[in-house]
């Protein structure tokens, strides 16, 4: 049956609904911006509503009124007066309105014994005089009716059992609520759920996904609200001494005064202990510190929404009053849990935006609720264990300016929260990381360039869980030795996202589910980067550029840093010492190379009207953050006089960008953008006249270039916050030339991985300050293995290039080893890119129960199968490396065994070592000449087998064109896996969309005396050397077929 088109009454602009028709209520996006009512709902409304008004009508049973509505039905085009519905619960919409869902019904007059949930409803068509012209159409007719009869009695049934299930009974409270929410105009203050005068006694309430019901669900309609009491929480000092005392455990301190100037008469005001003991909090909150009180609580099966009332003052300005906290089950896996004021509307980062989520069908986890307690305990399924306890812990604090909240964990072993310089393994003895993004070379206890407040813990059971508080506001995160966690930070509300796992691996691929997963870089990006801070001129770069390449560095993007601008000013090049640009772009690109150049986001602010474009065209789109005057706020960068900033989430930022990106490109042809200072930097404190009102805290915390181009770009930015790797990948700052710099780029390395950011490195050989031929030589050899690589310096520091610092030899063979091993990285951010999996990865993703490698972060994987050790030292000429598990580990270089579930000494020869169980694609880059992506991606595959200890081994290979936007999701790609068992290795071909070169040499490593091999049930010739125990297949072997290749021994 189609669809009765709906001819819409006039509406007056200013009715605060829109009509819906029943159709297009069904076909509602998921995604619409339309505040949408259930169906039940509106049933309700409407039942209730709409049925209890008195309506007059005239003597035909027609309403009164003049409004002409043509409706037009399957038997044709009917005029009828129909009166204006006063509701629709759809929200506003545009001038072009259709009809509501009860359009084709009106209420039929109601007797004084009706009740108000009676169906009364009747079709206002016209009326027919004879009973005769009835009886004359009831043969056609009755076939049809009899259709409509069994779907209307259908759609009554399901009506009456959703309407029950979902709703329950429904009462003048729901209704009342209902109301509000279509007309928020006309109520006059926020009504919440009302407090209970006192809380209800359980010990538990436990909550499963699918517990449509609530435990101890308080009636609001019978509670009055609860005066809150004046001033802190006061215990006499009898009470507060015997309270106090119970904290026998210093680890269970929980500071109470984290301010500056702590002393005892203050400390007891708040209601808190007083004990000073050094490097511990002075000031603590004693047991149950319950600064709100249960209210009531509902739950479905997509999540819980509890109200808290405010108990007492805590003393901090604006503290909510009353207290909502969402726990929506977004899947079997992740648990949000959304802190807020249910009053008011408070600040949320719009970035990044988060995905709706389908659901849980068996959560792995359940709440635990305690109405005589304050917060809420998180438990895995699994083996029970909690793995938050934010129930009666410390002193939940919710106001303006100041939001806290305390979590027992259930292990020490805690990674990420970021971005900072220091170990891999977070010190949780009292340890404080302030997050705000801060232009500051790295160094230890000092917040840096990006904001990360996400954290991975590892059990000793191999089960781990995450933690991300979505919130972009100045905070401290504490650790402690309970263990446990303490977040504070200066505004919006407290939005966390708790990721199950259970292993390490899944718990970020969870991450990336909700922050994006990680775009997908050009084939190109993970070639070698050459960079210098003010070459000074075009020349030098060209020299430069020339030496490394004619060297046989492998080398594939050439950079240049602020110098190439015109005095400094975005979008502009010097056309004195850097003139030929242009050319030199082209020359690069002839050449199979690429080319990357800095853009600040501060624009200069200083050239007059009509001599500087960015800033004339950012005025004229008033995209600049403004000051409280609302004038551009102006002060000072790396431009010769003044900065001013667009403002990245004012609507018209992104086309500003664009416009000005696209300008320059038809000038410079550059491949990709390297964004710094974009914390924002800002070399002054406030504005560069004037100064920034002061604000009163109560606690002060310690896609256009991708449109441009039509390929996929590579962006780098120095800031960074949860979801960047969608876009964009990073690099650690301004380290310093040091062997402390070089070893900290590890735990660095691996935090980023964790954070969602697999395109990640270092500076190699440092940035700021003079390195040495050792240190440099070192760098390039751990350097060579960064997902980014990338030599870059400042402009006081002497030329580092390999060639310039007479490092050739040790950096051409690093950077081979590199190359030889791109189609391994390349597959492993395709799996990044589908499946948020880690690129670089620590050993304990891999080992979770191996409890030795919970500390170890001189040593990297990528991907599954390969480790990187490194020479970290001043002065070694080799490393102690672990190497964890049940399966041998062999050198890359020679094939040969190295060591098994423990330490070994290696040269730099054997730093890169193979796991037994892997099967690793490869492609050698030519032996003469200059070498690239460009050369090596046409050259012929090998692959590499390291048996397991049961003799097997699996691998794949990721293949595209390496360029073209959206390769995975278009299907223009090859996805391959290779497999090793009883003496044979197959292909399987999963997907083919992509040539992919041929394999010309195949190796299995720990290979006793070969008799024979053969290729597709050919014989192959092969060698095999009898010390390294290493079998190679000549062959020369198309991909596009499964293949087979099989040895017998002797």
């Amino acid at each position: 049956m189609p669809k009765i088109p709906y001819k819409v009454e006039k509406q007056e602009e200013d009715e605060d609904y829109e009509i819906v028709s029943f159709e297009d209520f069904c076909d509602k996006s998921p995604n619409a911006k339309a505040d949408l009512l259930t169906l039940n709902d509106n049933i309700n409304y409407r039942l209730y509503y709409e049925s209890g008004k008195e309506n007059k009508l005239d003597e035909t049973g027609e309403p009164s009124g003049t409004n002409d509505h043509t409706e037009t039905s399957l038997n044709g085009s009917k005029i009828s007066h129909k009166k204006k519905v006063p509701f629709t619960p759809f929200g506003k919409s545009d001038k072009s309105r259709r009809g509501s869902l009860f359009s084709g019904v009106i209420p039929k007059s109601r007797s004084d014994g009706d009740t108000m949930r009676e169906h009364r409803y009747e079709r206002f068509s016209p009326r027919r005089g004879c009973l005769n012209r009835w009886l004359e159409q009831a043969a056609g007719l009755l076939p049809g009716m009899l259709v409509a009869g069994l779907l209307c009695a259908l759609g009554i049934a399901t009506w009456w059992a959703v309407g029950g299930a979902l709703a329950g009974g429904w009462g003048d409270d729901q209704y009342r609520k209902l109301w509000e929410r279509v007309h928020p105009d006309e109520v006059k203050n926020v009504i919440v759920p009302l407090n209970v005068e006192k809380p209800v006694k359980t010990e538990y309430r436990l909550h499963d996904h699918n517990n449509l019901s609530t435990k101890n669900r308080s009636n609001a309609t019978d509670n009055k609200k609860k005066e809150v009491k004046k001033g802190f929480l006061e215990h006499s000092p009898e009470v507060m001494k015997e309270l106090c005392a119970r904290i026998v455990d210093d680890s269970m301190r929980f500071d109470c005064f984290p301010q500056d100037g702590a002393n005892e008469d203050e400390c007891v005001k708040r209601g808190c202990c007083w004990n000073a003991k050094d490097h511990l909090p002075y000031c603590f909150y004693p047991p149950q510190y319950e600064t709100y009180q249960f209210m009531n609580s509902t739950e479905n099966k997509h999540g819980m929404t509890v109200y808290y009332s405010r108990a007492f003052d805590t003393g901090y300005p604006g503290q909510f009053d009353v207290a909502r906290i969402d726990f929506n089950y977004l899947t079997d896996d992740i648990l949000q849990v959304k802190i807020s004021d249910a009053e008011h509307k408070r600040f949320e980062p719009a970035y990044p935006a988060v995905p709706l989520a389908g659901g849980a069908a068996r959560a792995r986890y359940r709440v635990q609720l305690d109405s005589s307690a304050v917060g809420f305990r998180l438990v895995r399924n699994s083996d029970n264990v909690t793995v938050w306890n934010a129930q009666n812990v410390g002193g939940l604090i919710l106001s303006d300016k100041f939001l806290q909240l305390s979590a027992i964990l259930p292990t020490n072993y805690t990674y990420g929260i970021g971005e900072k310089q220091a170990r891999f393994l977070n010190d949780m003895n009292w340890k404080t990381h302030t997050l705000f993004n801060n232009d500051i070379a790295p160094t230890e206890d000092a917040n840096l360039y990006g904001s990360h407040p996400f954290y991975l813990a590892l059990e000793t059971s191999g089960n781990s869980h995450g933690v991300l508080l979505l919130n972009s506001n100045a905070m401290d995160i504490v650790l402690q030795p309970t263990p446990a966690i303490t977040y504070r930070t200066i505004g919006g509300i407290l939005n966390f996202y708790i990721f199950l796992g259970p292993s390490p691996g899944e718990v970020v691929s969870q991450y990336t589910e909700i922050i994006g997963k990680p775009f997908m870089p050009p084939y190109w990006a993970l070639g070698f980067h050459l960079c210098k801070y003010n070459y000074g001129s075009l020349n030098v770069t060209r020299d430069v550029w020339k030496a490394n390449r004619d060297a046989g560095i492998p080398f594939d993007v050439q950079w240049n840093d602020l110098d190439y601008m015109r005095n400094a000013n975005d979008f502009t090049y010097d056309t004195e010492k850097f003139a030929g640009l242009p050319e030199f772009v082209k020359e690069l690109h002839d050449a199979g190379m690429h080319y990357v150049m800095l853009f600040d986001p501060g624009v200069s602010a200083s050239e007059k009207a009509g001599e500087y474009p960015p800033f004339d065209r950012g005025l004229d789109m008033s995209v600049f953050v403004k000051n409280s005057t609302d004038q551009p706020f102006v002060a000072k960068v790396w431009n010769k006089v003044s900065t001013v900033w667009p403002d990245f989430t004012h609507p018209n930022a992104s086309a500003y960008w664009k416009e000005l990106m696209a300008d320059f490109h038809r000038t410079i042809n550059y491949d990709g953008a390297w964004i710094d200072m974009n914390e924002p930097s800002n070399f002054l404190s406030g504005p560069l006249h004037g100064t920034c009102a002061p604000e009163e805290v109560p606690y002060r915390p310690y896609r256009a270039l991708m449109e441009i181009r039509g390929k996929r770009p590579l962006v780098i930015s120095r800031a960074s916050f949860p979801g960047l790797g969608q876009f964009a990948g990073h690099w650690s700052g301004d380290v310093f030339s040091r062997w402390h710099d070089l070893r900290a780029s590890i735990p660095q390395l691996l935090s980023f991985s964790l954070f969602g950011i697999p395109l990640m490195g270092a500076d190699i050989c440092g940035f700021n300050g003079d390195t040495t031929p050792e240190l440099c030589t070192r760098w390039m050899q751990l350097g060579a293995f960064y997902p980014f690589s990338r030599n870059h310096n400042s402009d006081t520091s002497k030329p580092q290039d390999p060639v310039s610092l007479g490092i050739v030899e040790a950096s051409r063979a690093a950077l081979r080893t590199r190359y030889r091993l791109l189609p391994l990285y390349y597959t492993a951010f395709w799996r990044a890119h589908a499946a948020g999996r880690t690129v670089a990865r620590p050993l304990l993703f891999e080992f979770p129960t191996e409890t030795k490698v919970y500390d170890i972060d001189t040593q990297f994987l990528i991907g599954s199968h390969l480790m990187v050790g490194a020479i970290l030292e001043q002065g070694a000429n080799s490393t102690r490396v672990f190497y964890p598990g049940a399966d041998p580990w062999y050198s890359l270089a020679s094939g040969r065994p190295l060591a098994l579930g423990d330490w070994a000494s290696v040269g730099e020869l054997d730093v890169v070592a193979v796991r037994g169980g892997g099967i690793i694609p490869l492609q050698e880059p030519p032996s003469h000449g200059p070498v690239s992506t460009a050369s090596t991606r046409s050259s012929p595959l090998q692959l590499l087998a390291a048996p397991s200890r049961e003799a097997l081994a699996s691998g794949n290979l990721y293949w595209d064109d390496g360029q073209s936007l959206h390769s995975y999701e278009e299907k223009k790609y090859t996805h391959i896996v290779f497999k090793l068992k009883d003496n044979e290795l197959t292909s399987t071909i999963q997907w083919w969309g992509y040539g992919v070169p041929q394999i010309n040499e195949i190796k299995i490593l720990n290979q006793d005396a070969i008799k024979t091999v053969t290729v597709n049930n050919e014989r192959a010739n092969f060698t095999h050397d009898a010390q390294t125990k290493v079998l190679t297949v000549d062959c020369n072997i198309n991909l596009d077929k499964p293949f087979s290749v099989k040895w017998t021994h002797h």
